[in-house]
Order: C-alpha cells, then structure tokens, then sequence
C-alpha cells in the first residue's frame, strides 16, 4: 500500500533538489587523476547484508588507487562487518551530524563514494569539504555530487555499487564478496562455542536463523519463514544427517527460536540473542551449513564461504546473491511483491502480511530445503 509519510518525503526531496540544482548549476566538475589521490572514503553506513554488498569496492579501488588509503564511514550496528573486509585503512564511526562531520573534515579526503540515493546522504559530503564525490543520480537528485553515476535499480546489488566506479572509466579487477576472519578471532570463538554447549568435533555443525527482516533502519517480517518447518528441518538434519544444529540469531528474535524449539522432536542448542555482534562474523564462520531467509547473516556466510541456503519470497535474490552449488536460492512465487529500491520509496512494505507468514514464503515447503540439504551435506 502507498504510504503517505513516504509521498511526503519525496515531495521534501524533489523540492530540496530543484533548488539543490539550480545551487550547484555552475559548479566545475573535477577531474580525478588517480596518481594524486591520497585518501578515499566510501559511505555505507548500514545494514549488515548492504556492507556485504559493498564489499567488492574495497579490492578495486585498491586496485585502481595503489597510493590511497581506503576509509569507511559505518554506523555502529553494522562496524563488525567492515572490520572484517580486507584492505581498509580506517573506520569512521557515524555519530551525530555535527560530530561526524567533524571528524570527516579532519581527515581531508580527497574522494568520497556514496552508495546511497538520498541527496542528503551525499550532501554530507560536500558539508566534509571532500572535492570530488561520486554518488548516485537518481531522479535528479544527485545535485551535489560531482560525478553522477547512473542508478540501476535491475542489477545485483554489489555490481550497482561497482558502477560507481566502472562508470568512471576505471577497470573492475574482482566482483568477488569476501570477509575474513584472524586466526586468533577463530581461536576464540572455537572457546566461546564451547561455553554454549557446541561440540566443535560434531559434524556437520549447521545453524539455522528462525527470523530475519530486523535491523535499526526496516523491519520487515514478511521475509521469514513459519517456524514449525525450520524444526522440521532442524529434526531432519539431526535425524538423518547427524547433524548439531544451533539456532542463532539477535535479541529481538529469541522467542521465534523458542517456537522453533518447542515444535522440534529434538534438544537444539538455541545460542540466540547470547551473542555479541562484535562476535558474529567469527560465529558465522565456525558452520558447516548455514540456513535462513534473506537476511544480513545470510549474505554474511557466503561471503566467508561457508555453504548457505537462503529462502526467498518477497525480495528478488536475483538482484541480491549470487547462486552457486555452495549457495543454494530457494524461491517459489515469482509473482511475489519485489522489496526493490525502485518501490520501496513509495511503498510500505516493512509491515506484516494478512497473515503470520507472507504467502510467498508459506510456498516454499520442507522438502525443497531438504533436497537443498542433499545437495550439499551429501
């Protein structure tokens, strides 16, 4: 349904950049010279998935600006994911406008990337005095920046954000999403596991998300899947695989792990909401499988190459995971409602479904997860 708080929204943001526009009419369009830059920041502040995204930036500016350091501007929630992509300098945490602002025009960039669409994320920028900025020009809004990148709403998600820097005229050496996790952040999550009743000599050791669809900025529920057939699942594995299941997963979602453990017909070992997110990624990558909806942990495991199996409905992997025979996509409606950045401005669909599940989910059946299950832990 269209949402009336995010019609007006967008009027405030097509007045903001008419005269936004007319503003920076005259304004030089610096050239970038990639010899001569010294310090680059990339802004994407959130969520953990959406970092994932981003990811493949940091290995091609590397590449394309051997001389620079590479910053990252990240809001708290989502820090953990950014220290564990390879080849960045710094951190900047997000705070208040003042403050942040503050600190970004200490550190005089020299290049700025902006991942999002909003004029007010990118005038930020030229508020931290960054030179030259290079962002999104969606809907004409990208007024403030100095190169204009063409917004693709149809692609995946992480070569979108390569845009900004293909569409330069500079070479795109890996689209590849990777984390990385330090040996010795491997040996303590190995002692932290154990202290949760995890069996780290059990295998295959597999996690399941019961929810999904939650962080600080949306939440939308209507990506998760019933319950009742993450334990059928959960008992499958155990029953047939000999699997060690653990249901993990944030403090907002322990009771639909307890739901899931109350329909399973055996003991899991339910670690959600235990967890400190400063630990997750290292969490993530103990796993043998990795099961659960669209949701930033999801995309997290594959990135650290651990098989996963993801459940589709009301978003389109199409334009967010890539399909391997280690990453496994479940979707069964087509037809179901697309969360796309084309849509999401004007539509709400953060809430709930008519029911407790969204139909588009309800069709994905226990089966389909089991023969998903075969494929890899076979």
């Amino acid at each position: 349904m269209l949402s009336f708080k995010n019609i007006l929204r967008e009027i405030f943001l097509d007045l903001l950049s008419l005269f936004g526009n007319l503003f920076f009419l005259f304004s030089k369009k610096p050239k970038i010279e990639p010899e001569k830059i010294k310090k680059i920041l990339i802004v994407k502040l959130y969520a953990l998935g959406d970092c994932v995204y981003t990811s493949p930036m940091v290995a091609n500016l590397r590449a394309n600006f051997p001389h620079a350091k590479i910053y990252w501007l990240v809001k708290k929630y989502s820090r953990s994911v950014v220290e564990h992509i390879e080849g960045i300098d710094g951190i900047i945490e997000w705070q208040t406008p003042k403050e942040s602002l503050k600190k970004l025009q200490a550190e005089k960039f020299d290049i700025a990337f902006s991942t999002y669409r909003s004029p007010l994320a990118q005038l930020v920028l030229w508020f931290a005095h960054i030179p030259i900025r290079v962002g999104f020009a969606w809907k004409g809004r990208g007024f403030s920046l100095t190169h204009k990148i063409k917004f693709r709403g149809d692609i995946l998600e992480s070569d979108r954000y390569l845009k900004l820097i293909e569409d330069l005229g500079l070479p795109i050496k890996t689209r590849e999403r990777r984390l990385i996790v330090s040996q010795e952040e491997k040996e303590d999550i190995e002692e932290k596991a154990k202290t949760f009743g995890i069996d780290l000599k059990h295998r295959p050791l597999v996690a399941i998300v019961p929810g999904g669809g939650d962080n600080p900025q949306l939440v939308m529920p209507m990506k998760r899947w019933a319950t009742d057939r993450f334990a059928a699942v959960a008992d499958y594995l155990i029953e047939n695989k000999k699997a060690q299941v653990v249901l993990i997963g944030s403090s907002s979602e322990v009771e639909l792990a307890e739901k899931v453990q109350s329909y399973s017909k055996n003991k899991l070992i339910n670690i959600t909401g235990k967890t400190k997110l400063e630990d997750f990624v290292a969490l993530l990558s103990i796993f043998d499988l990795f099961i659960a909806v669209d949701t930033g942990p999801v995309h997290m495991s594959a990135a650290l190459g651990v098989p996963t199996i993801g459940l589709y409905g009301p978003s389109n992997p199409d334009i967010l995971e890539v399909a391997t025979d280690k990453n496994i996509i479940i979707r069964k409606d087509e037809e179901a409602p697309e969360y796309i950045p084309e849509k999401v401005f004007l539509r709400n669909f953060a809430g709930k479904s008519s029911d407790p599940v969204h139909p588009s989910m309800m069709k994905i059946q226990v089966e389909d997860v089991i023969k998903a299950i075969e494929k890899i832990l076979s």
